[in-house]
């Protein structure tokens, strides 16, 4: 029993493998999403902005609130680890492989969240409220705009504790949420397509620069502020820039 209490005493608390992922989820994990954001600006669409600096606010949370020892820190960590591994699977079925990463990073620390001692005696004890407001339904409406994976995620957390508890406050909010992550992910893909759209007669231009290009073996013709004005990006193997020129419609 004096031994169990002691093992408690030293685990409880961050430290050790724990401190490890933290600084990785805090530190090395939004540098790397900040790398890949701005390793190729041509390439980079408004939405590619607006879900590169939620997913690092979302990254960055996960640590605060694991060093805050919050209730929900470690159901909040494994979701950000979910969302890394479906983006990854996503930018694998794409065919791109350049910045993806590794997917052991996100199953690894998954599972050590799942079976570390420290993180059950450190966490294991804390509850959240069955009654009140609690912060899902707050993070959910804040994310469906400006990261709608999490957004939708952190909808269907809050609508379930909510039908377990029925004294939660935050129904509506999370209801909206979720309607909103929609909303906005779908916009989110259609802004995205039509801000890599050129007419047939730019693609065509471009499909011939690029392929008396040796060194390209993809293009992509881009719009610029100016609607008659497009940048023809020829690309290697590796999605890295070989040649660019611009072409404007006659």
């Amino acid at each position: 029993m004096v031994k169990q209490e002691n093992e408690e005493k030293e685990l409880n608390g961050v430290g050790g493998w724990l401190t490890f992922f933290i600084i990785t989820i805090m530190i090395f994990s939004p540098l790397l999403s900040l790398y890949i954001l701005f390793s190729d600006p041509t390439t980079i669409t408004i939405y590619d902005y607006i879900e590169g600096f939620g997913t690092i606010s979302v990254l960055i949370l996960a640590g605060i609130f694991l060093i805050q020892k919050k209730p929900y820190a470690v159901l909040f960590a494994k979701i950000v680890l979910v969302g890394m591994f479906l983006t990854m699977l996503l930018y694998m079925f794409l065919g791109d492989f350049e910045f993806i990463g590794s997917p052991l990073y996100p199953i690894i620390w998954f599972w050590y969240l799942s079976v570390s001692k420290r993180v059950k005696i450190t966490y294991g004890k804390l509850k959240e409220p069955d009654k009140g407001s609690f912060v899902w339904p707050k993070l959910s409406i804040i994310y469906a705009f400006i990261a709608p994976l999490y957004g939708l995620i952190f909808s269907i957390i809050s609508l379930n504790k909510i039908s377990k508890h029925r004294n939660l406050k935050g129904l509506w909010l999370s209801v909206g949420a979720l309607i909103i992550s929609i909303l906005v992910f779908v916009a989110f893909f259609f802004v995205g397509a039509l801000s890599t759209y050129a007419p047939e007669e730019i693609d065509l231009q471009c499909n011939d620069i690029c392929y008396e290009n040796p060194s390209a073996t993809q293009y992509i013709a881009l719009p610029t502020a100016d609607p008659n004005l497009f940048n023809c990006v020829c690309m290697d193997e590796n999605n890295e820039e070989v040649y660019s020129e611009e072409l404007t419609l006659s």
